[in-house]
């Protein structure tokens, strides 16, 4: 989890300085030097093994999640028509 977070914080920072960038419409060395230095840490981090088997068992996670979540809102779906006659609601 704290991969995520750290990759997320070094995306954002990224995107940060790309704004930064362009808003001072100047060829700044330091923008471009701290642009560099987080998608070298972005490559650092993706790079591991660990992240990657992560990642993996993350999106597993959430699959299987969304699969249960799809599963109840057909059954909702499904039973919502039936109900409403019952409960006199046209």
């Amino acid at each position: 989890m704290r991969a995520f977070l750290r990759l997320e914080h070094l995306f954002r920072r990224f995107e940060h300085q790309i704004a930064q960038c362009d808003e001072s419409k100047s060829d700044d060395v330091w923008f471009s030097r701290i642009g560099v230095e987080s998608i070298i840490d972005i490559l650092t981090i993706l790079g591991r093994m660990d992240i990657r088997s992560e990642l993996a068992k993350e999106l597993e996670r959430q699959t299987a999640t969304f699969e249960i979540l799809l599963t109840i809102l057909m059954w909702i779906q499904t039973c919502l028509p039936r109900s409403l006659p019952c409960s006199g609601i046209p």
